[in-house]
């Protein structure tokens, strides 16, 4: 049985640069080019092969299906993924060729939502950064930290797009077959960010769960 080779920051980055975070099988069957949430799969099903024309970009239910093993039917392929990947960097690399266009962004109520925001607390500290994407989503970087007090503070990020539901957005990702899950909710003074922790995603104590001040 392999182990698990986690992906080095040079290939994520390339793999999310290549997809510009689209999912290979949903632009293949579907021709979507939203953005989603997802992660990096590897189409040989060998986690401890990282060469990139192993890997693909693909959202958390395709990647799910894809992994999964069914008798009754007959399960995608590796060429049939590799070719929906194909098409989509080629497209993508059409797209942004071409000139970029500097027209102002129309008005949204999403507008107000983006921004800053701070969390502290004695030993704690976390944040996220909020930007509007030109399809209406959201993108979220945050950042916490555990032990400002001490030489040796135990961090946690997260970085994700999302539609905004409601007033509020969601975020998911696996590690070993369980889930971490969090949820951002708006409020008219600030931010409540509510999580399912799992242990071992994140560094020792490090949570973004709380309520969070625009600045």
């Amino acid at each position: 049985m392999s182990s698990r080779r986690p992906f080095t920051p040079e290939i994520e980055e390339k793999i999310f640069s290549l997809s510009r975070r689209r999912c290979a099988m949903c632009f293949g069957l579907r021709r979507d080019t939203s953005l989603k949430i997802g992660q990096i799969a590897h189409l040989d099903r060998n986690s401890s092969n990282n060469d990139p024309e192993n890997l693909a970009f693909l959202c958390l239910e395709h990647h799910s299906e894809y992994d999964s093993r069914s008798y009754q039917a007959k399960g995608y392929t590796i060429p049939e993924v590799k070719r929906y990947r194909s098409e989509l960097y080629s497209a993508i690399k059409i797209e942004w060729n071409k000139p970029p266009s500097f027209a102002q962004t129309p008005s949204s109520p999403y507008n107000s939502i983006a921004g800053h925001y701070v969390r502290e607390d004695s030993n704690e500290l976390s944040e996220f950064d909020i930007q509007q994407l030109p399809d209406g989503a959201l993108q979220v970087q945050g950042f916490a930290l555990w032990g400002t007090q001490t030489m040796s503070p135990h961090t946690g990020d997260v970085y994700f797009s999302s539609p905004v539901q409601g007033n509020r957005l969601y975020f998911c990702d696996r590690l070993d077959n369980k889930w971490y899950n969090l949820e951002l909710r708006f409020t008219s003074d600030g931010l409540e960010v509510d999580e399912q922790i799992l242990p071992g995603y994140f560094g020792m104590n490090v949570s973004f769960r709380g309520k969070y001040r625009k600045v």
